[in-house]
């Protein structure tokens, strides 16, 4: 007789909770809201989602989210293809530290800068977006190639940025706007329900699709 596909699943965890490097620590990984199995395994072995994933689609050619992208001011964005990519990396960090810290704070400042270097290495630049006050970068939109068109990550540079959602809702139509010159698919936007920011933009934006992604920890 074949065991039960629970304890298979239980004691695979088990396995993989014995590899990690600090033992303190929960396991952590991510669940599709869709895949109801997942959901249940994780939830019967004491797991909890600790943020989620909207998994917002848009099509950067639907009439409705053109004429939003066009309602927004381009004036003080510019495209990051003549900004250095340690620069970039050195922004994509600062974003990826401050949306993080209240839920998953980073703890080795010198590995996150080295997974932003990789990162901002892939950016693409031309359809990448800056925002710039008084001569400083307050916003960001870094857009990545991804199967089927692009994958955007969107916030301001420091949590705490005067006039937040209107930086980042200038960037993300501007990348709307050089996207859909493209032709190239659709846009994934990798956020969370905790971006300040970004999820009021979001809203305001006809979606083609939702795909949410649950972030969960197993003690």
């Amino acid at each position: 007789m074949w065991p039960r596909l629970p304890a298979v699943g239980t004691r695979l965890v088990e396995e993989i909770k014995a590899w990690r490097p600090e033992q303190s620590r929960p396991l952590s990984t991510k669940v599709r809201q869709r895949d109801c199995a997942a959901t249940a395994f994780v939830s019967s072995i004491g797991g909890r989602v600790y943020q989620t994933s909207p998994g917002t689609v848009i099509d950067p050619r639907a009439p409705g989210v053109q004429r939003w992208a066009l309602s927004r001011s381009s004036r003080d964005c510019r495209a990051l293809e003549d900004i250095a990519v340690p620069e970039v990396a050195q922004a994509f960090a600062a974003v990826y530290q401050w949306i993080h810290r209240p839920w998953s704070p980073v703890t080795n400042k010198a590995l996150l800068d080295e997974v932003a270097a990789q990162e901002a290495a892939d950016v693409d630049r031309g359809c990448s977006v800056g925002v710039w006050s008084a001569g400083r970068l307050v916003a960001a939109a870094f857009v990545f190639g991804a199967a089927g068109g692009f994958e955007v990550v969107a916030e301001t540079v420091r949590g705490d940025e005067p006039g937040g959602i209107d930086a980042v809702a200038d960037a993300v139509a501007m990348v709307i706007r050089l996207v859909e010159r493209r032709d190239a698919g659709l846009i994934t936007f990798d956020s969370h329900l905790g971006d300040p920011h970004l999820q009021p933009v979001l809203a305001a934006i006809p979606h083609a699709r939702s795909d949410p992604l649950d972030l969960v920890e197993i003690d």
